[in-house]
């Protein structure tokens, strides 16, 4: 597999002319403290984007996805840094299955069709699912962890005109305010948890600082909601 670093610069160098591109930022917050930050880059046909998360060390993610016409991951690629570590992997789907790969090996595993990858607190690729139930009315999406096995289903039942329940953990559902397509402009979830989305963030600046200040392990009653899925 190539490395991703190159891949995302191929994406960077073929998306650079193109008007319909599309780059945001999010922010998940637990009160007051930045617990993830993730900007990204979408197009018709692919998504790219850094997700750095700190609790309980800093960990930072890179993937690309490329799509099909329907919103539906076609495959997706990444590598992770944290821990003096770097892993990779990819995933690609078809049919009702998806071929993982990682370091360790290969594995296929069985996947329903339309299955998107999912990263915890990673609202750019909740948002795939957003986006579809705004277009196709789906009320579950099937999920495939990134570098895991296992198939995860979220809900989604619409509010009203500009908002819809995301559940992640059954009986806790994030409360999302949305745009006509599906965009998440913001949501809550139980406590003090919050998702800010914006046009853009300084990552680099973020991701030195997180490194210097990491969040450490959340009390007991906070780590179970910081997985929120993974």
């Amino acid at each position: 597999m190539r490395p991703l670093s190159l891949l995302l610069l191929a994406f960077l160098v073929a998306l650079s002319p193109a008007p319909a591109q599309e780059r945001g930022a999010f922010i998940v917050r637990l009160g007051r403290d930045t617990v993830v930050v993730e900007t990204f880059l979408r197009a018709a046909d692919r998504i790219q984007g850094r997700h750095i998360s700190r609790a309980p060390e800093t960990v930072v993610r890179e993937y690309a996805a490329t799509l099909a016409p329907d919103g539906t991951v076609r495959r997706v690629e990444w590598t992770t840094r944290g821990g003096g570590t770097t892993r990779w992997g990819s995933i690609e789907f078809s049919g009702d299955s998806a071929l993982v790969e990682t370091a360790e090996g290969a594995q296929r595993l069985a996947a329903p069709a339309g299955t998107l990858p999912f990263v915890s607190n990673s609202w750019a690729l909740l948002e795939l699912a957003t986006r579809r139930h705004r277009s196709a009315a789906a009320t579950s999406q099937p999920t495939l962890t990134m570098g895991g096995s296992q198939i995860r289903t979220i809900a989604l039942d619409r509010l009203g005109a500009d908002s819809m329940t995301v559940t992640v953990i059954e009986g806790l559902p994030y409360r999302a305010r949305v745009d006509d397509v599906g965009r998440v402009l913001g949501a809550r979830w139980t406590g003090e948890w919050s998702v800010e989305r914006l046009p853009q963030l300084d990552l680099e600046a973020l991701a030195a600082d997180f490194a210097r200040r990491p969040l450490g392990a959340l009390s007991p009653a906070d780590s179970v909601k910081a997985t929120v899925g993974g």
